[in-house]
Parts: structure tokens; C-alpha cells; sequence
């Protein structure tokens, strides 16, 4: 006959199969070589005095495997499984020009007419920041604050994009700030997809 458990122990095993129960996680118990079937029901486990039923490891099938407790560890390792990438990584540029730096695509740009968007514009709103930093914001168009000013993120957002910054132990000119477009949308509208696209480049 199998020992009884340690009350204390039996509270802490109670105290677990409540919080699973309050889960949703239906447990059951199961002698491995009987094919009946007990539930552990809500009712049972509020009452302290049931007791939580224990197997013996002698009651179990001689034919039974133990459990294994740690994974079969392969001799083929997982780089050898999965095949490698294949195609550019997602932080390589594609059509990466020579020599190209933000400046001489700023000076490109010029006073730049090239979408529907430069008409109601007051200034081009390129960037601003670290050209070299690792970290860079990429908001979705400039608003009225930085259309006017030429700088993003300058209006009320601009004030809580610095402050999320600073509290990452950060300044903006450690970072790079920039829109997809260069030119602020009529009312703020999101970018439409050819304005997207021309500006892109």
C-alpha cells in the first residue's frame, strides 16, 4: 500500500490542481494499466480531506517505458537541418548606389515636383538626426508643424517620440527621423500608394 503524502504536501497539490482548474485545465489521473478513467472534478478539489490518488511505480506495467525527462539529443545539428536563407537579408540594400550618402539624395531631391504632393507644401521635410545611426524612426508623412519648420516629428507626436527617446538613455541626434514621404498629405491624410512609391527611391 502505497505511503500517505505529507499534509503539507497535499495542500500545495491541492492549492496547484485549484489554479488549473481556474485555468480551465481538465486533469485526470489514470492507473497505466487500467483502462478507467477519474476526474478530478471542482467539487472534489474543495474539499481539503479528499485525497489526490498515488500510484506506486511497482503497480505500473513491467512492460511500461519510463518516461523520458530530457529530449534525444540528435548528432545532426539544427544549421544542417534547415536550409539556409536564401536571397537578400532584410538590412542589405538592393540597389545600394556607390558612394551615396543622405546628403547628395538630399541635394538630388532639389525642390523636388515629382508626386501631386509638392503643390500644397510649404517645405520638403527630408529627415533629420544621425545619418550613421543605428537606430532610425520612420514616421507615415509630415504634419503642419513640420511642414512649416522642414523638420519631422516636431508638432505634439515629435515631442513624445523625444521623450521616448530620452527614456531609452538616448538623444534624437543619436538617431535618424524620417517620413516615407517628403511632403506633408492634404489634412494630414495617410500617403497614398503612387505618392509612396515615386518618393521611395
Amino acid at each position: 500500500m502505497a505511503e500517505r503524502i505529507p499534509e503539507s504536501l497535499q495542500k500545495k497539490i491541492e492549492a496547484r490542481l485549484r489554479y488549473h482548474e481556474d485555468l480551465g485545465i481538465r486533469l485526470f489521473y489514470r492507473e497505466r494499466g487500467a483502462t478507467r478513467i477519474s476526474y478530478v472534478s471542482s467539487a472534489a478539489l474543495a474539499t481539503p480531506a479528499s485525497p489526490i490518488p498515488v500510484f506506486e511505480e511497482s503497480s505500473l506495467p513491467k512492460s511500461a517505458p519510463k518516461p523520458k525527462l530530457e529530449p534525444e539529443k540528435t548528432s545532426t545539428p539544427l544549421r544542417d537541418v534547415l536550409p539556409p536563407p536564401t536571397g537578400p537579408s532584410l538590412f542589405e540594400v538592393v540597389d545600394k548606389v556607390k558612394d551615396d550618402t543622405l546628403l547628395k539624395i538630399r541635394e538630388d531631391i532639389g525642390d523636388c515636383t515629382r508626386c501631386k504632393l509638392h503643390k500644397g507644401r510649404h517645405k520638403i521635410v527630408f529627415g533629420d538626426g544621425n545619418p550613421k545611426a543605428e537606430l532610425v524612426f520612420i514616421g507615415e508623412g509630415p504634419g503642419a508643424d513640420e511642414d512649416m519648420q522642414g523638420l519631422p516629428f516636431v508638432g505634439r507626436a515629435g515631442k513624445l517620440l523625444t521623450q521616448m527617446i530620452e527614456a531609452m538613455g538616448l538623444q534624437r541626434k543619436d538617431v535618424y527621423i524620417c517620413n516615407v514621404v517628403k511632403c506633408r498629405p492634404p489634412e494630414n491624410r495617410a500617403p497614398e500608394s503612387d505618392e509612396v512609391s515615386t518618393c521611395s527611391p
